[in-house]
């Protein structure tokens, strides 16, 4: 009986550390994210940021509309190397975030226009938002 109690404990252990959430330190991993987002889905947006190590140069923003619900997509260039990737057709690393439609993530969409800009601080007024699901890409060389 002893024996089945302790393999039994072995076992939900050894699946709580596989399905573990992994930090993500670099972009090289924003390729590997798309595995674990299900990991993140119905949690609120802070767990996702606690494990993103990578710096947030900017953060824009969807407001619900006939096309999806609401978003935000963050950056991790600056706007200048940002626009110098588009000039060469590249599509810069972003991952993009849908939140589920509910009274807390109308409420922190209220007061934004249909879509912009936001400052990078302001992703803390996110963080309690609900993810419904995690978008990356990262398909650009380094930058300098």
């Amino acid at each position: 009986m002893n024996l089945l109690k302790i393999t039994l404990l072995i076992l939900t252990l050894l699946t709580t550390a596989i399905s573990a959430q992994k930090t993500i330190t670099s972009r090289e991993q924003f390729n590997t994210l798309g595995r674990s987002t299900q990991n993140y889905q119905g949690k609120p947006l802070e767990y996702f940021l606690k494990d993103l190590q990578v710096e947030i140069k900017s953060i824009s923003y969807l407001k619900k509309s006939e096309e999806g619900p609401n978003q935000i997509i963050l950056r991790f260039d600056t706007r200048a190397t940002y626009n110098k990737l588009r000039e060469q057709g590249i599509m810069p690393a972003r991952i993009t975030i849908w939140f589920y439609d509910n009274k807390e993530t109308q409420q922190a969409f209220k007061d934004l226009n249909a879509y912009g800009l936001l400052d990078v601080r302001s992703v803390h007024q996110f963080k309690n938002l609900l993810i419904a699901k995690i978008l990356s890409t990262s398909n650009q060389p380094v930058v300098r």
